[in-house]
């Protein structure tokens, strides 16, 4: 464990979490006044994407705990990563929900349409 590892982990933990932040209140803005802006598409866009982004940027605030603690992957070491804590369940379920955030860049492209 460098110090390089550390710090790429704790910035990328805290970008996440002020996307989370924008992101939910983007939700509580559409959904607080929905009688008029769900009927809206470009709304509903907003707001799938804003979930969607939840998603992926919770799994990067989780980030490398959700690595198996030993194991060997492609020829890596993960217990040499640092913070590996998981197994292979919590691994899948990290990797289910950043496929989910692939959707981002579907809902960014449809509103540029």
């Amino acid at each position: 464990m460098t110090n390089e590892q550390r710090i790429v982990t704790c910035i990328a933990r805290v970008t996440a979490t002020c996307s989370i932040l924008g992101s939910s209140v983007i939700i509580y803005m559409i959904v607080s006044d929905r009688k008029k802006k769900i009927n809206q598409p470009f709304h509903r866009l907003v707001l799938f994407m804003s979930i969607f982004d939840v998603f992926q940027s919770a799994t990067m605030v989780v980030a490398n705990a959700a690595f198996p603690k030993e194991s060997d992957i492609y020829g890596y070491r993960v217990e040499d990563s640092y913070g590996a804590k998981g197994n292979k369940h919590t691994c899948a379920i990290q990797s289910f929900f950043m496929m989910l955030g692939l959707a981002v860049p579907l809902y960014n492209s449809c509103l540029n349409i």
